[in-house]
C-alpha cells in the first residue's frame, strides 16, 4: 500500500462517509406499529387528565383572591430557588463555602420584602389589622 493509498482512503469525505453509514447502523428504525399509536393517546390521556386539574387549581386560586395569589407566586419562588440551590450547592460543594445555602436563603427572604413587602402590607393591612 502506498502512501497515495493512505491519503486517499483517510480523506475527510472517506471518513464523513464512514461516520454516516457507522451512524446509520446503529440508529434503530421507528416502529410505526399499533404499540406507538396507543402509546400517543396513552400520553396525551395522561396529560389532560393531569392539565384539567392544574388549570382547576389555578382557576380555584384565582377565585379565592389575591392573598391566595400571592401565596401561589412567593411558594413558586421558593421551589424554583430551592432547585437553583440544589444546583448551586453541586457545583461550590467543593469549594466548602461557609454558610453557603444560609446566605443565599437569607438573600431570597430579604428580596421579597424589599419587592412584595411594602404593598402586600398596605393591600393586606385590613386582613392582618382590621379595619380602621
Amino acid at each position: 500500500m502506498s502512501d497515495d493509498d493512505t491519503m486517499q482512503s483517510d480523506s475527510p469525505q472517506n471518513l464523513r462517509n464512514r461516520k454516516k453509514e457507522r451512524e446509520e447502523e446503529e440508529t434503530p428504525k421507528p416502529q410505526t406499529t399499533a404499540t406507538t399509536t396507543n402509546s400517543k393517546w396513552s400520553n396525551a390521556w395522561t396529560r389532560f387528565l393531569f392539565s384539567v386539574p392544574m388549570i382547576g387549581g389555578f382557576i380555584l386560586i384565582l377565585w379565592l383572591g389575591p392573598f391566595y395569589v400571592a401565596l401561589l407566586v412567593v411558594s413558586l419562588q421558593v421551589k424554583s430557588f430551592h432547585e437553583l440551590m440544589v444546583i448551586g450547592h453541586s457545583k461550590y460543594s467543593a469549594l466548602d463555602l461557609p454558610w453557603y445555602r444560609v446566605l443565599n436563603w437569607y438573600f431570597l427572604g430579604v428580596a421579597n420584602y424589599f419587592f412584595f413587602g411594602e404593598s402586600l402590607t398596605s393591600t393586606f393591612r385590613n386582613l392582618f389589622i382590621g379595619e380602621e
